[in-house]
């Protein structure tokens, strides 16, 4: 099942609601620890990568929930 937005919403362990097929990094709306684990869905490449990291873990069968605390180095107006 996918979002309006076409995102795809994962669980805690980046499963999607098909067992065994799970995603990650832009395309998954996934708990975002320091928000209570509300799903947002996070363009970003160092997450994009962690994602990828806890998805391996849980397909072998290493069960690791997903913590993630998004960070963002910006520089504006100069």
């Amino acid at each position: 099942t996918q979002n309006e937005d076409g995102s795809i919403p994962v669980n805690e362990f980046l499963e999607t609601n098909v067992k065994n097929i799970f995603a990650g990094g832009d395309i998954a709306q996934a708990p975002v620890y320091v928000s209570d684990n509300q799903k947002f869905t996070i363009g970003h490449y160092g997450l994009a990568h962690f994602h990828g990291k806890i998805a391996a873990l849980n397909i072998l069968n290493k069960k690791t929930p997903v913590k993630t605390v998004p960070y963002f180095w910006t520089m504006l107006f100069g």
